[in-house]
């Protein structure tokens, strides 16, 4: 699957160009039944609404759309294959957003978000507990490497974690039955020298002008539901 760039506000970065894209691998898990391994179920969201799909055995795989603040409830409460639900609070005041989503999922699917076959992903929260010095090991590996000996350029200085949302996506491994994984993503930022290093020594212009970098989206943290 390689879908059409569409324009979503993610975080920090507005009206980004996301691409999402799918390659067949050696190592792709085995899914069962007849359906074709390309469908999924897609969960849209909508400003200060909660939305919902009830996923079956049609398709093998689910994802949502980015996610900066929402959450989503993957109900398991009625029996049967779960349903998903997202619900958005942009348009909320930051101090009743938690309530507001909580309450919207107990309305529309009448359950009590404490049910023990209910599970909240909470991008909001995951967002906050990261850092810009974030020690992940992922994270953390990437920014080493950046801090590295860049001889063109020199050093890069100040390389940090812009973390800017994440996404919640499942795959079917028998009737009825799904696992449920998410992840963080965020854009490195750092400061490099702003022409060449030759250059700057030839001239003797200023050592300390730099320039801000951002570098692609990466994949900070990931989980299992």
């Amino acid at each position: 699957m390689n879908a059409a760039p569409a324009p979503y506000q993610w975080g920090a970065f507005h009206n980004c160009n996301i691409k999402a894209e799918m390659t067949a691998a050696l190592a792709n898990p085995i899914v069962p039944g007849g359906a074709s391994n390309g469908r999924a179920y897609f969960l849209p969201w909508r400003t200060n609404t909660i939305t919902s799909i009830g996923l079956g055995n049609n398709a093998n795989f689910f994802f949502t759309a980015p996610l900066s603040g929402c959450k989503v409830y993957i109900d398991r409460a009625g029996g049967g294959a779960p349903t998903l639900y997202h619900a958005n609070a942009g348009g909320i005041p930051a101090n009743n957003k938690e309530r507001y989503m909580d309450m919207s999922f107990q309305a529309a699917s009448g359950h009590l978000i404490t049910n023990h076959n209910v599970k909240t992903f909470n991008t909001r929260m995951n967002i906050m507990a990261l850092t810009t010095e974030s020690t992940l090991p992922i994270a953390a590996g990437m920014a080493n490497r950046k801090r590295g000996r860049n001889l063109v350029h020199g050093r890069r200085r100040d390389v940090k974690w812009r973390i800017t949302g994440g996404n919640l996506m499942g795959r079917r491994t028998a009737i009825h039955t799904w696992n449920f994984y998410w992840q963080l993503v965020g854009v490195m930022e750092y400061k490099r020298p702003k022409i060449d290093f030759n250059l700057k020594k030839r001239l003797k212009s200023n050592w300390g002008n730099t320039i801000i970098k951002s570098d692609i989206v990466e994949v900070v943290e990931t989980g299992q539901l």
